[in-house]
């Protein structure tokens, strides 16, 4: 996770060059060296929730970056950021449910 850290502070770094002539650009991380494949997308998301910085993800400029893996030898398109938005929303949902039962 680390690496994947390390590569998106570095396109960050050319995003502005990128922001002139577009809006809006994703960053689209294919894995080749297979270091992300997962038999199961949540051993994948574990290990990701564990190590990556959320922090990092959710300031990027990016409007999402995307990780090109493999799950059971078939190729996979994981938006990282929505997928800390659907945690932090199953997050507040459980929260809501267990302090307001009656709304949800």
């Amino acid at each position: 996770m680390e690496l994947l850290g390390d590569l998106v502070r570095r396109k960050e770094a050319d995003l502005a060059h990128y922001a002139k002539r577009w809006q809006a650009v994703d960053l689209v991380v294919e894995d080749g060296p297979s270091l992300f494949d997962f038999q199961e997308f949540a051993h994948f998301f574990q290990q990701f929730l564990r190590w990556v910085v959320r922090a990092m993800l959710i300031r990027s400029r990016f409007r999402e970056i995307f990780l090109l893996t493999h799950e059971n030898g078939a190729s996979v398109k994981l938006p990282l950021r929505l997928n800390l938005f659907a945690e932090d929303a199953f997050v507040l949902e459980s929260l809501l449910a267990e302090e307001h039962p009656q709304i949800l």
